[in-house]
């Protein structure tokens, strides 16, 4: 009951106090400026003349004598309607004593004054939803990648005693990928079968002596991009092992191979690496080591949840291009942006290229703004950062060609003496990979040289791994 009377021991000042009728302590009018006190949070209307002004400083000081609460007026704050004279928040601010504020701010959360464009106002609420979904989705992938280690563990240690407790109660006939939940399950069997579709999509075989991968079923090819066969699977090798494509020595059957497999699936085979003399074991697709972590499992998610994403949320591109557009606005006409920018990056305008990439550049940026952080960004502050590009680029480009020096980058460092030296290089086309040796003494004298070619592999590891050993036999 305090604050009511206290609002209507207010408003009874204002009434005997005045005698202008736009001073008063209610409901928001649009047209008049009001003060706003952030402890009591006491709103009040007034106009916009001096007299007014000067008349609530009356009030409110003859109310604060009175009631014996003191108004704290540097806490307090005025705001103006869109119709008020500049110079008039200044006079106001001023007499009163408070402090000129954009809007009302907020208490417990929400706005203290409501206008008519409630959708822009509230907008905040649904982005703080959206914010806290995407933390809790967050949370899910990484609690997903971490019980995928789990997992990881029971494969790479087979052996372990945990690994041969579990297998014997829930998967005694199968591998762990294959796995079910099963009946009445553990909470630890549930946990860590909760982080088997993570590494069914991020698990490969090494091939050693081939005798414990299947030859359909699991990936085991060298090709990071798809380690799996396109070769429809034969009834009676349902169950054949890689080591049945394996001479006695530990290579490909080269016959066996062709006789079974598409041409695809035979330039793939015979570009993956043997270790006869090791067992098969699991690798992680995409790590140097082959080792499955965390962090990586939660970027395999995100990823995925991305292309899901994409792929949901856009599907109208055959519509896209039929689309009656001016030819003034459909630059690509009928082309694909890969094709457009290689038409113009390739011309001798370099203006042309650099305005090219420069627009491509902001596009990105933009983009990212909008998908990260729910960013409205203006047309004409695009234009700016293009054109901000472009300069930078031109007078950075032009003081790199007025002080540049013709220097010998590759330098060649001889080995100990007695000894030689063997350099390798590759280069990656579409066709496949080139690569090339050349040996040298410690003088730099010519002692041999090698070159051939690696066919179907594009990852650049895998192809240095395979120059050098090439280099080496």
């Amino acid at each position: 009951m305090v604050r009511p009377l206290a609002r209507c021991a207010l408003q009874g000042v204002y009434d005997r106090g005045t005698h202008y009728p736009h001073i008063f302590s209610s409901s928001v009018l649009k047209d008049y400026p009001y003060c706003y006190n952030r402890l009591r949070h006491e709103v009040t209307f007034m106009g916009v003349t001096q007299n007014e002004a000067l008349t609530i400083k009356e009030c409110l000081e003859l109310y604060s004598a009175a009631s014996g609460q003191l108004i704290n007026f540097e806490m307090s704050n005025a705001v103006f309607s869109f119709k008020t004279h500049p110079a008039m928040h200044e006079l106001i601010s001023r007499y009163i004593g408070v402090q000129i504020a954009d809007d009302l701010g907020q208490y417990l959360g929400l706005p203290s004054v409501l206008g008519r464009n409630k959708t822009a106002i509230f907008r905040y609420i649904e982005e703080k939803i959206r914010e806290r979904i995407g933390m809790w989705q967050h949370k899910l992938l990484s609690r997903a990648a971490l019980l995928a280690k789990q997992g990881w563990r029971l494969l790479i240690y087979p052996e372990s005693m945990v690994s041969r407790l579990l297998k014997a109660k829930y998967f005694s006939n199968s591998e762990f990928l294959e796995a079910q939940i099963g009946n009445n399950p553990s909470y630890l069997w549930r946990s860590i079968i909760a982080g088997q579709e993570i590494l069914k999509m991020g698990v490969a075989r090494r091939i050693g002596d081939g005798a414990d991968t299947r030859i359909w079923g699991w990936g085991w090819l060298s090709d990071d991009s798809n380690p799996y066969l396109h070769t429809p699977c034969i009834d009676e090798l349902r169950d054949a092992r890689v080591s049945g494509l394996l001479t006695a020595e530990g290579n490909w059957d080269t016959d066996v191979v062709r006789d079974i497999f598409v041409d695809n699936d035979v330039q793939r085979i015979l570009a993956t690496l043997i270790s006869f003399i090791f067992k098969d074991s699991w690798r992680w697709i995409g790590d140097l080591r082959g080792k499955y972590t965390v962090k990586q499992g939660y970027h395999l998610l995100m990823n995925n949840e991305r292309r899901t994403d994409e792929v949901e949320g856009f599907n109208a591109s055959k519509k896209l291009w039929t689309l009656p557009i001016p030819p003034k606005v459909d630059i690509l006409q009928g082309r694909s942006l890969p094709s457009v920018m290689d038409s113009i990056l390739g011309d001798s305008d370099m203006r042309k290229a650099i305005a090219m990439a420069a627009i491509v550049d902001v596009i990105w940026l933009t983009r990212n703004e909008i998908v990260w952080r729910n960013a409205s960004p203006a047309i004409l502050a695009m234009h700016n950062k293009v054109h901000a590009l472009q300069t930078a680029w031109q007078e950075t480009f032009s003081s790199l060609v007025r002080g540049v020096t013709v220097t010998n980058a590759a330098v060649w460092n001889p080995p100990p003496r007695g000894s030689l030296k063997c350099n390798v290089d590759t280069a990656i086309f579409s066709g496949g990979v080139g690569f090339g040796a050349v040996l040298r003494d410690h003088t730099g004298r010519f002692v041999a040289a090698k070159s051939g070619r690696i066919e179907d592999t594009q990852d650049p590891f895998m192809v240095e791994a395979i120059a050098a050993k090439e280099a080496l036999t």
